[in-house]
């Protein structure tokens, strides 16, 4: 009776995950956090429940949004930015690598990218972010080795998409 009376709150709250209360007793305990009052003044508070399911699909989300935003971020005009997005991306890349294991490549990515700007105080951050990922054992020289690897491998098609897919041949 009282999963199905939390059910049935779950349903009139609109949040739709059924599931939540079954994985939970399946994959261990949740926490709740209680967030700022409900928009309209009604004296209810919205809950959060951290679940493995919640972790996994909110990882997913990040490593989405990341993603997305890695590219424009790292040739950004202003220096400031691109310096900070090199000093984020070896951040991430080494203290959530647990949690977020499909942002390692691209932040990877963006850092070595980074490393090789043109200003030194963005090629400066960059660096001393890989240095110290490679000395905390985070990563190591052969993982570099096949990100760079790969970014030569990926040129040709880069420089076919930046100059309208061309077939090459002049004239």
């Amino acid at each position: 009776a009282r999963g199905e009376r939390s059910r049935s709150r779950s349903r009139s709250r609109g949040d739709g995950d059924d599931d939540d209360e079954e994985e939970e007793s399946e994959e261990g305990e949740s926490e709740e956090e209680e967030g700022p009052s409900a928009a309209g003044g009604d004296g209810r508070s919205l809950k959060l429940r951290r679940t493995r399911r919640w972790l996994r699909e909110t990882s997913q989300r990040v490593t989405d949004a990341t993603r997305v935003s890695l590219s424009s971020l790292v040739s950004h005009d202003k220096p400031s930015v691109r310096a900070a997005v090199a000093s984020a991306a070896s951040s991430i890349a080494h203290r959530c690598r647990a949690t977020l294991p499909g942002l390692t490549r691209p932040l990877l990515e963006a850092t070595l990218t980074l490393a090789g700007d043109p200003w030194l105080d963005v090629s400066s951050v960059a660096r001393d972010g890989l240095n110290a990922l490679t000395s905390s054992g985070q990563i190591d020289h052969d993982t570099l080795r096949d990100v760079i690897k790969d970014g030569f491998a990926e040129l040709p098609r880069a420089v076919r998409r930046a100059g309208g897919g061309g077939g090459g041949g002049g004239g």
